[in-house]
């Protein structure tokens, strides 16, 4: 699971409760815009209108969220193959790999792409003074591996 480190990590999952009630909270106003203006055998387009709007709109941010932490999930899984391949390599050879091309075909046969990323679809692998695994998990945000830690961080691109 990812350690959340960012403001957009925070923003997020209560942008995802908030919304859901505020359409709903919409929704309801429509339904009460609607009754009235059936009893008082006016014109009901702008209730319904409302109402409509509220329900068809209250379950997207949940969709997201699902949508996001399935995206996250699967990109850290197949991460964790390109992990493995690195901590391999440094096994055997003492050191880590300068990129993921010398990982193949001894180490790993196919370097995983990431699915559903906006622009990119590679593993990013660089070293400074310490080696990064790094995929895009959404506009703003970035997912890096710690090899020191041994888990995935959230971080802002």
């Amino acid at each position: 699971m990812l350690f959340e480190t960012s403001f957009l990590g925070i923003l997020i999952p209560f942008v995802a409760i908030a919304l859901p009630i505020i359409f709903l909270f919409i929704a309801a106003t429509g339904l009460i815009v609607l009754i009235v203006s059936i009893l008082r055998k006016e014109k009901y387009v702008i209730g319904l209108s409302l109402l409509l709007f509220g329900l068809i709109l209250s379950p997207i941010p949940f969709i997201a969220e699902i949508w996001v932490v399935h995206q996250r999930t699967w990109n850290e899984e197949q991460g964790l193959i390109i992990v493995n391949a690195i901590e391999k390599y440094r096994s055997a050879e003492g050191t880590h790999p300068d990129n993921l091309l010398f990982l193949k075909p001894n180490y790993i046969k196919i370097l995983p792409k990431w699915k559903h990323g906006f622009l990119r679809r590679k593993f990013i692998y660089w070293i400074d003074d310490k080696p990064n695994l790094k995929f895009c998990s959404g506009m703003w945000t970035g997912v890096i591996y710690s090899f020191e830690d041994k888990r995935w961080y959230r971080s802002t691109l």
